[in-house]
């Protein structure tokens, strides 16, 4: 891999650490927020073109990218950009996932789903589905960093029982966070008196 993912994480700040609110639900002391990383197009050039890099060797055809919104929008266009395809997104109306403004997919389109960082891959999976009920096909799936509860390509960790991505397509990242993950009812972080903090772009 041509690049330190958790050093390139740090040095923009977005790294945090404290006593978190996931969107699954549970608590971390930890957080990625993959907007920081984002913000400076450069650096965002450069995570694309590698991952468009893993991408390319592995030798699947790709005709879209598309990325749930809003966390996947930044990382999936530059990914789409680096492949030289076209990028799209889905979003969630009334907290249906769909795809709007004019998107429409082909019978067929083989489509790579993107997110910023994949966790279980839920809303990966969303977005799959509203592909997949278009007539579209999707090919694989890909985020900037991987949580580990999910097997990516060129890792030897196999997926943890949490992880919602099909075993059968690949899933590309630049690297693994593993941090601990909490159950709200037996969070220590809450047992030291803290309040659980939702940094993340669902609901806030």
């Amino acid at each position: 891999m041509g690049v330190d993912l958790k050093n390139i994480y740090k040095d923009a700040k977005a790294l945090l650490e404290g006593h978190f609110l996931l969107s699954s639900g549970n608590h971390s002391q930890y957080y990625l927020q993959s907007a920081k990383v984002l913000e400076d197009p450069k650096r965002a050039s450069l995570l694309a073109d590698e991952l468009a890099k893993q991408i390319r060797d592995y030798g699947i055809e790709i005709d879209t990218v598309c990325a749930p919104a809003i966390g996947g929008i930044l990382s999936g266009y530059e990914l789409a950009r680096s492949l030289e395809v076209r990028s799209i997104f889905t979003e969630r109306v009334d907290k249906k996932m769909t795809l709007r403004r004019g998107f429409e997919i082909k019978s067929g389109e083989r489509v790579l789903i993107c997110e910023d960082i994949i966790t279980t891959g839920g809303s990966a999976m969303e977005a799959a589905d509203v592909i997949e009920s278009l007539g579209g096909e999707v090919v694989g799936f890909a985020a900037l960093a991987n949580r580990g509860f999910c097997k990516r390509v060129g890792s030897n960790k196999e997926s943890k029982i949490e992880c919602k991505l099909p075993s059968n397509k690949p899933f590309f990242a630049l690297g693994d966070f593993e941090f601990e993950i909490y159950d709200p009812d037996n969070c220590p972080l809450c047992k030291d008196g803290s309040i659980a903090y939702k940094p993340g772009s669902r609901g806030n």
